[in-house]
């Protein structure tokens, strides 16, 4: 505040581009780490699925834009049948990629992605 008020009074302008080009730089690496994070777990995902079909590499694919999915989000994207949903979910979740949210007032079967999660909202890069 101080610096924004410097440039009112004092047309201290060069402080307060200086501020606000180290948040970016900042913002900029903490972004990188991040992907850089993102991509490595989307390797591994890949290598545990190894001979999967091709619908469970597209639903990786698809949890790193969205990591929270339902059964029938899942039987409707991709034209499957109800079980197959739920048997393809249920072997991401035996390999420790997916997990089923539970809880009260939870009505759909529910599944996320915590270590997206994790990366993208709660982790703080190296």
């Amino acid at each position: 505040m101080d610096l924004l008020l410097n440039v009112s009074t004092n047309g201290g302008w060069e402080p307060w581009i200086r501020f606000c080009l180290e948040g970016v730089v900042e913002q900029s690496i903490d972004a990188e780490k991040r992907c850089d994070k993102l991509l490595q777990l989307h390797q591994d995902f890949r290598k545990r699925i190894k001979r999967g079909s091709a619908r469970l590499s597209k639903l990786i694919d698809g949890l790193f834009s969205r990591p929270v999915i339902t059964v029938t989000q899942y039987k409707n994207r991709f034209n499957v049948s109800y079980p197959t949903a739920r048997a393809d979910l249920r072997k991401l979740e035996s390999l420790g990629i997916v997990q089923q949210l539970e809880g009260p007032g939870l009505e759909v079967i529910t599944y996320y992605c915590q270590p997206i999660y994790t990366i993208t909202y709660e982790d703080t890069p190296d």
